[in-house]
């Protein structure tokens, strides 16, 4: 990883207090290296996490307290969710130089390869602030399989 998820989430606060949040300090961070189980958000927590292979960031994405398992199991599962990284990998794993994945072995491969960094936000910080930390991780951070390609220019 070439990049600190502590001065990003320093650089973040100031981003925060530009926005008038003032209490975006309560916002904290954990670094999970492969192997790595799936986490499981906290109660009464909010999350963005970012999922990494070989220094990569292949994709940035939230949870609300409501969309938990968004979070902590859909991006291990192809067929979880319309659009999760699984499915995303399964697609394109060329691109990440890596061949023979399948719907049976994508979950386990990405818990013995990727990293993840989970930052996690207070619920009563509210989901406006959830949102801007998402948009400045991927505008800062540039993930590889964020969004849809119609999406994309």
């Amino acid at each position: 990883m070439n990049w600190d998820p502590e001065q990003v989430l320093q650089d973040f606060s100031h981003v925060a207090e530009l926005a008038g949040v003032s209490r975006a300090d309560e916002v904290y961070w954990e670094q999970q290296t492969a192997p790595h189980k799936p986490p499981v958000l906290p109660r009464e927590f909010m999350g963005v996490y970012i999922f990494l292979f070989k220094g990569r960031v292949l994709k940035v994405g939230k949870a609300n307290v409501r969309s938990k398992g968004r979070f902590s199991s859909h991006h291990y599962n192809p067929n979880s969710s319309g659009s999760n990284l699984a499915r995303t990998l399964l697609r394109q794993s060329q691109e990440i130089e890596f061949s023979g994945l399948t719907e049976e072995t994508i979950k386990e491969w990405m818990q013995a390869n990727t990293d993840r960094v989970n930052y996690f936000v207070p619920e009563h910080l509210g989901s406006d602030l959830l949102n801007l930390l998402e948009a400045f991780l991927i505008c800062r951070l540039k993930p590889e399989f964020e969004g849809y390609d119609s999406q994309k220019r």
